[in-house]
């Protein structure tokens, strides 16, 4: 009866809320828990020390703890824990029998300490899983603004500044309104203002960006601004020359390269992981890929390691680069589908002249899917991979052309019967339906 009067005189109840307010906020952090237990065996052990000074009854106080630690209560709901951990009542006894003085002054050091310990504790966690990775650096052409309205994008293709605009002259500010998935990306794009020369190099750039999860299924507007550059001034040909130039070095780059045999004739070892992105997103990847530093790079493990790029977003792609005798690097990049819509030669093409769209917007409108059959023969041999194609759907939805880009030879005629059946929504850009060219991935895996 002393020891909970003691509390109550003390006011122990506002520290105990304050306290379970904290274990809420932080309520999975084990540190917080340790914390919290010190902070209240401290307070017992304290009022303990108290109760014996007042009553002088060491020993039966001793008892009293061990007989209400023993006493097993008929009541199903009791107002309160007799006590906190079973190692409490331990320490405790053992503070009371070794007559430990718990003094204020003690008290008081032991809870800064704890606060401290606390502090530092959070600051560690907050710096050590940053809330923001790196931002992508993006190469839009000289001359081109992206204003995102403070938006976040997990990734986005660059913004080219049309030649033909070039040569005109023309500039000005596009304002385009985007829709998005359940995933972010981008499935519909509409201008709002802007000039109409440089509208289409906008909308086939927009079209491809991934913006990260919380505008998920949502509208947003983007601003994109055309301001000539100095190099305006240079003849028509020697810009559209450049051009060609930064074109061909992008589509150099989406070009996969080959997984050799080391001089030994045994597959190179993997070393590092390489993406010029969020380090959050490189996580993930390493997290993903099914290969580790050291290991071998077999054809198996490079196809394996393509899928689970293309599954963790399909505007992403695997590179795979010798950089020793014996090493390989596996370098993650986007896929500049649009570095090569902004020639002079395409922007002076026919209006129904197909557009390149990201494999997700097509997968969006797809309506009716045939689902391939697996070989028996590939099946009993134990061969998996992806099959990708190259299609050109047309203004109906219907595929128009497909082309073989990868994929083991044993599941191309399967994956081709299927996908010639598929049929899709028609893609709008202002409200028009338009031709496209995407990539189409067929998954074959033993599991089915």
């Amino acid at each position: 009866m002393c020891h909970e009067i003691l509390h109550v005189r003390r006011r122990d109840w506002l520290f105990t809320v304050a306290e379970e307010l904290v274990r809420t906020a932080f309520w999975f952090h084990p540190a917080i828990w340790w914390v919290l237990g010190e902070i209240q065996l401290s307070r017992e052990q304290t009022v303990d020390s108290e109760v014996i000074g007042m009553t002088r009854s060491r020993d039966q106080y001793v008892d009293a703890l061990l007989a209400i630690a023993a006493a097993r209560p008929q009541a199903d709901l009791a107002s309160a824990p007799l006590f906190l951990r079973k190692r409490h009542l331990k320490q405790r006894v053992v503070s009371i029998l070794k007559e430990v003085h718990m003094s204020k002054m003690k008290s008081f050091s032991a809870l800064s300490a704890n606060l401290i310990l606390l502090a530092g504790s959070c600051w560690f966690i907050t710096s050590a899983i940053p809330i923001y990775g790196a931002p992508q650096l993006i190469s839009d052409s000289a001359g081109v603004a992206v204003d995102m309205g403070g938006a976040q994008l997990m990734h986005r293709n660059s913004v080219n500044y049309p030649p033909l605009a070039l040569v005109t002259r023309v500039e000005g500010t596009v304002t385009v309104q985007v829709k998005l998935d359940s995933r972010g990306n981008v499935v519909d794009a509409s201008i709002v203002s802007g000039p109409d020369e440089l509208r289409k190099a906008v909308l086939q750039s927009v079209l491809n960006w991934h913006f990260t999860k919380e505008y998920a299924n949502g509208t947003r507007q983007v601003s994109i601004r055309f301001e000539l550059p100095k190099s305006v001034a240079a003849p028509a040909g020697t810009v559209a020359g450049e051009m060609g130039n930064s074109v061909m070095g992008a589509r150099l780059q989406t070009i996969r390269n080959p997984v050799p045999p080391s001089a030994s004739g045994a597959p190179p070892l993997f070393s590092a992981l390489e993406f010029a992105g969020s380090d959050q997103v490189r996580s993930d990847l390493s997290a993903l890929i099914p290969v580790h530093p050291g290991d071998p790079i077999t054809p198996e493990i490079a196809n394996r390691t393509q899928v689970a790029v293309h599954e963790y977003d399909e505007h992403l792609q695997a590179s795979f680069r010798q950089i020793s005798p014996t090493e390989m690097k596996i370098a993650v990049v986007a896929v500049p589908e649009t570095a090569v819509m902004a020639t002079p030669a395409l922007m002076a093409a026919p209006a129904d002249r197909p557009i390149r769209v990201g494999g997700n917007v097509a997968q969006a409108n797809l309506v009716t899917k045939v689902t391939p059959e697996y070989p028996p023969q590939a099946k009993e041999a134990r061969i998996q991979g992806v099959v990708q194609f190259e299609a050109t759907v047309g203004l109906d939805g219907h595929i128009d052309s497909l082309h073989l880009v990868s994929g083991p030879p044993p599941l191309v005629t399967a994956a081709m019967q299927a996908v010639q059946q598929w049929v899709y929504r028609p893609t709008l850009l202002n409200g028009n339906p338009v031709r496209v060219i995407t990539t189409i991935d067929v998954n074959f895996t033993l599991v089915q």
